[in-house]
């Protein structure tokens, strides 16, 4: 991944000149004067922004072609910095980062573009007067709202390259005044981290209030070098933060540097035993398939039984269905058989595979009877009739979110509708998944519901549907009521007195 700071300054070379055109363009202040905001037309404006950003994007465009490179020698950087330092941003600021953002939302190069051209107004305004730009940005939304802060944290950082860290404290302390302290450390951090300047951070500290500090260093693991890395754990040591390593990319497996942290004896015991007991912590240390069963369920600080063996079974069962090959994919597209996939996986976990093998099944079967519920059957064929529908059932409640009804149906039709002990357990599926499937279909599913072919199926689709809507539509909950033939559903149907 290109460094943020990279980007800017390939393409800052050209922003005198890009400057120059827009303000030619008729943007600036200097131009021409803007008619009372009563006397022009919300069109009008629009067009008259449109075309402001189409100039700074095409002067952009052009200048980034002839400057950009893959990597930028010092002089150039140098140079770079220079061509911002000295451009002359509008007297307007805000009104031009309004005209960007038109172009930066309407011609994304991503879901970050790059605007050279915002950070340096953005850095601009910081160096002028940063209380009035957090004032103004704190209540900002749309397009203007989106671009600023994608870019706010690239400013703060040239900030800190051009000026240094005299530049940082006053700004967060203006930040605070309006209200913005929390929101503004987290692109502090972001700037301060890249460097690991431990003695910064101390001054942030010593400066920032109790709730901008807990957001500032809760931030520091977005941009911290992994090869810094024993500095992040001394900080995290000094801080008594355990947590703080959770999301931390050290540049090796996660759960060996947590280990190697665990057994440095100049490290505190106390920060040393709350990696042990830090429970997102010990889910990593879980994780670790290099190590033995016994040892990844002590670091899990769990007992061997086996919910704990089916927890750590999950686990691995979806890293080796989630790697290159991508099973569930290959059994859709029928390329894999469901038993295929399980010997995979039995190959990939031998330890697990030998110690709970029905566990592992079970989690196969989870994972692919989604991608085609008769397909994965198979997995189930030597369980008890009643075993085997329990375990279909368990699944259509619990492991079928964002399913297709379509899917879902067929999944339920593995279980012969005549089996009276499994009633209550079907019927709980329905009302579980008629709920999902109102929230992200609605009018779509009551006519998939409408549709179904007779059956106790169709039956329940309609009594737990009946009971989303009721709150909401209660003349189409009558309706779907009125469909219902089942005795023993119509009995549970409530009085026009109840909801």
């Amino acid at each position: 991944m290109s460094h943020p700071l990279r980007n800017i300054l390939t393409h800052a070379l050209a922003l005198g000149a890009g400057w120059a055109i827009y303000q030619a363009g008729g943007t600036s202040d200097g131009d021409r004067k803007p008619a009372p905001e009563s006397q022009v037309s919300g069109a009008e404006r629009r067009n008259e922004l449109s075309a402001g950003a189409a100039k700074v994007l095409a002067a952009a465009k052009a200048a980034a072609d002839e400057t950009f490179v893959p990597g930028l020698k010092q002089e150039a950087r140098t140079e770079a910095m220079k061509r911002i330092g000295s451009m002359s941003p509008p007297a307007d600021i805000a009104a031009a980062l309004d005209t960007l953002a038109l172009s930066y939302v309407v011609e994304p190069a991503g879901d970050r573009p790059d605007s050279p051209e915002a950070v340096a107004l953005i850095y601009h305004w910081l160096g002028k007067d940063p209380e009035e730009f957090f004032q103004w940005a704190k209540s900002l939304d749309g397009p203007t709202g989106t671009m600023v802060r994608q870019q706010f944290w690239k400013a703060v950082e040239l900030q800190l390259k051009a000026k240094g860290a005299a530049a940082l404290l006053p700004m967060l302390a203006s930040a605070e005044k309006t209200g913005m302290g929390r929101s503004v450390a987290n692109s502090f951090a972001r700037v301060v981290a890249l460097e690991a300047d431990l003695d910064l951070i101390a001054k942030v500290k010593s400066s920032a209030s109790k709730e901008s500090w807990n957001e500032f260093i809760g931030s520091l693991y977005q941009t911290w070098p992994a090869e810094r890395r024993a500095e992040f754990a001394k900080l995290a040591a000094a801080e008594n933060k355990p947590g703080l390593l959770t999301y931390f990319n050290p540049g090796k497996p996660r759960a060996e540097w947590l280990r190697e942290l665990m057994a440095d004896e100049s490290l505190p015991a106390e920060f040393r035993e709350g990696i042990r007991t830090n429970p997102k912590l010990q889910e990593t240390l879980a994780s670790d398939t290099t190590l033995s069963l016994e040892e990844r369920l002590a670091y899990a600080g769990k007992q061997d039984d086996a919910q704990s063996r089916a927890e750590i079974c999950r686990h691995d069962v979806d890293q080796v269905l989630g790697n290159d090959h991508d099973w569930p994919r290959a059994f859709r597209r029928g390329e894999a058989t469901a038993q295929e996939v399980l010997e995979a996986v039995r190959a990939a976990t031998p330890e697990l595979a030998a110690a709970s093998p029905e566990a592992l099944r079970d989690r196969v079967f989870e994972r692919l009877v989604g991608e085609d519920p008769a397909g994965a059957m198979i997995l189930l064929a030597d369980l008890p009739a009643a075993e085997r529908n329990a375990r279909v059932l368990h699944t259509a409640l619990r492991e079928f979110d964002h399913a297709e009804p379509d899917r879902f149906l067929e999944l339920l039709q593995q279980v012969p509708a005549d089996t009276e002990a499994d009633r209550e357990a079907r019927l709980d599926a329905w009302n579980r998944r008629s709920w999902q499937n109102d929230e992200e279909e609605r009018e779509n599913y009551t006519t998939w519901v409408q549709a179904l072919p007779p059956g106790i199926d169709r039956e329940m689709a309609l009594f737990s549907l009946a009971r989303v809507v009721a709150g909401r539509y209660p003349d189409l909950a009558e309706s779907l009521r009125a469909q219902i033939t089942d005795a023993e559903l119509k009995q549970r149907i409530p009085s026009p007195s109840q909801p």
